[in-house]
């Protein structure tokens, strides 16, 4: 993640933050950091990692050959309301598109 999250290449959304950087792999790859002083239980926690990560598998079409890093820098809304937090994360994507 070092590499990435140095990586002038950013966009910031309302919960999240987005760093990329180019890798010579041929496909993308994602990570995604959830603090525990913004998401207290780990239940919470893994719910945002798992609509994080579903949603940059379901992206189409594919990305180009990018290191992802998705960063938590607010408190997110709160249980059940995936689809802000998905809406979020697409436009993010879209924007490492380019």
């Amino acid at each position: 993640f070092k590499l990435t999250l140095r990586s002038r290449l950013r966009k910031r959304g309302v919960w999240f933050t987005l760093a990329a950087s180019a890798n010579a792999l041929g496909r993308s790859r994602i990570g995604v950091v959830v603090p525990r002083r913004l998401v207290a239980t780990a239940v919470q926690r893994n719910r945002i990692k798992r609509v994080v990560r579903d949603t940059f598998r379901r992206i189409s079409p594919p990305l180009p050959a990018l290191d992802i890093v998705v960063q938590v820098h607010a408190a997110p809304p709160p249980r059940g309301d995936n689809r802000a937090l998905r809406e979020e994360v697409i436009r993010l994507l879209e924007w490492s598109r380019g």
